[in-house]
């Protein structure tokens, strides 16, 4: 996505780009290194490899080096390879870091990424956009939650879904299978919809990601892996079918929503009766109630009795296969 981006507005210079990452040809970055480049767009782990093992590759003239999603980097554990870099890297460089979180660990990973060499005593500049606020969420998302017990939490997104065909809907699952699960499930009911998680390979996160960005309507299922830095234009939905583990990262999944300064949408979170205390931690965030309390009312007995159905067949295909 950041390639995309820096691609459009490079078109008009004579500046070069390139890009690595996992699961891209290694040797074809290899050669695309050592013809040069002006900005390189890389994850941390395939930049220490070519950093490495590439001979080709001139990284001495480096100017500038932006570290985003500094706080994912920490939790994907790329700390040791993040140090790698910067050890690799010429000293006489500015670094920029973002993060969407102010954490101890940020806070840590920051100096280090900050150091200079002895004699130059700089210190580093903080830069916060949203310091006075009293929400973590934007003005434009409108929150809400329903508690549903497990048998018909299907049932309910079901309905949902069906009723919200002509949206564009983002909808969150707590694993990999349950995501896979759920897409051949809906669209063996006829409910339309493409699915992103952890175990696809690049290539078909990168086309269905782009497939979604371009359609004006349409149902996305995904895990945290769609949670943070991706830019998905005019997201109507937000569905958190499975709660997620931490408060952020409740931020950062309705934050693919209401993006911009004038940007609307909605979030919607499914809880278990059991789950209620989850709202605890949520404190900073206005629910809107009556945005999902009418949906469990909206079931009829003909729309249970058909997904039920449905939902039993599709359970007894799959074992047979």
């Amino acid at each position: 996505q950041t390639q995309n981006v820096a691609k459009e507005l490079m078109k008009y210079h004579s500046q070069t780009l390139g890009y690595v990452i996992g699961g891209n040809g290694r040797r074809t970055e290899a050669d695309q290194l050592a013809k040069g480049v002006n900005l390189l767009v890389a994850t941390p782990g395939r930049l220490l490899d070519h950093l490495q093992n590439t001979k080709g590759f001139i990284y001495r003239r480096l100017k500038c080096l932006i570290i985003d999603e500094a706080d994912r980097i920490l939790e994907q554990n790329f700390e040791e390879d993040m140090k790698q870099i910067f050890k690799r890297l010429p000293q006489n460089r500015q670094t920029v870091l973002f993060s969407a979180t102010q954490t101890k660990e940020v806070e840590d990973f920051a100096k280090l990424s900050f150091e200079k060499n002895e004699e130059r005593k700089e210190k580093p500049v903080y830069i916060s956009v949203d310091d006075g606020k009293s929400n973590a969420t934007v003005e434009g998302l409108q929150q809400g939650y329903c508690v549903i017990p497990s048998d018909k939490r299907f049932l309910v997104l079901y309905a949902f879904l069906k009723k919200k065909q002509s949206k564009k809907v983002m909808v969150f699952f707590s694993s990999c299978s349950s995501v896979k699960f759920h897409a051949e499930l809906l669209n063996f009911l006829q409910i339309e919809c493409e699915d992103i998680h952890g175990k696809q390979k690049q290539q078909k996160r990168t086309t269905t990601f782009f497939n979604f960005c371009k359609a004006e309507k349409g149902i996305l299922l995904c895990t945290n892996v769609a949670a943070r830095g991706l830019d998905i234009p005019d997201v109507d939905y937000i569905v958190q079918y499975d709660p997620p583990d931490e408060p952020k990262d409740y931020i950062h999944r309705v934050g693919r929503t209401a993006r911009g300064e004038k940007g609307k949408g909605s979030a919607l979170l499914f809880l278990l009766p059991q789950e209620l205390k989850f709202l605890i931690y949520l404190k900073v965030i206005n629910f809107i109630r009556s945005l999902c309390l009418s949906l469990s009312l909206q079931l009829t007995e003909t729309t249970y009795v058909m997904v039920s159905a449905g939902s039993q067949d599709f359970s007894h295909r799959i074992r047979v296969q």
